[in-house]
């Protein structure tokens, strides 16, 4: 009886210093895991990082490439309207044209649009806007955000008249 607790006494000292083992090897397999990830997270990042200076230069040389794309009323306000319908907004009434800036060949002219829906269709509807920044002068925006209707400044370039 005797030897059979001092066999069972070691059996479970080596299997005490097996289970250690394993789980040392364990923690160092987890280790190496997560320094991988961490490593692979960076280079990630420095490519995110790469691409943002890369846009930024990017919008830098659009800003200065595009000129004043200049178009009629009739235009412009037919857009509105489409970015309008397109967006499940209710155009309710729109400014005469306001004169902000002239020069001796063209006017920068501001239009005050009155539109009714959701929060969710103005967002959108402000998407569209910031796509056409090529022909609308998105630079001076003002809206007035109610619980009855949304009002929105937009400006344009035209000939002058």
């Amino acid at each position: 009886m005797k030897l059979q607790k001092e066999n069972l006494k070691y059996i479970l000292i080596l299997f005490a210093l097996l289970l250690s083992i394993y789980l040392s090897y364990e923690n160092v397999n987890e280790y190496h895991f997560k320094k991988d990830k961490i490593i692979l997270l960076n280079k990630k990042l420095e490519e995110i990082e790469k691409i943002d200076e890369v846009v930024e230069k990017v919008e830098y040389k659009k800003d200065e490439e595009i000129e004043k794309i200049l178009i009629e009323d009739n235009d412009f306000l037919k857009s509105i309207f489409y970015f309008s319908n397109y967006s499940n907004l209710k155009l309710i009434d729109s400014s005469k044209p306001i004169i902000k800036e002239e020069d001796k060949y063209f006017e920068r002219v501001n239009v005050v649009f009155k539109l009714n829906g959701s929060l969710v269709n103005f967002y959108e509807f402000l998407q569209y806007v910031f796509y056409a920044d090529n022909f609308i002068d998105n630079r001076e925006i003002y809206m007035i955000l109610n619980g009855e209707y949304f009002e929105i400044s937009l400006g344009y370039y035209r000939e002058k008249l």
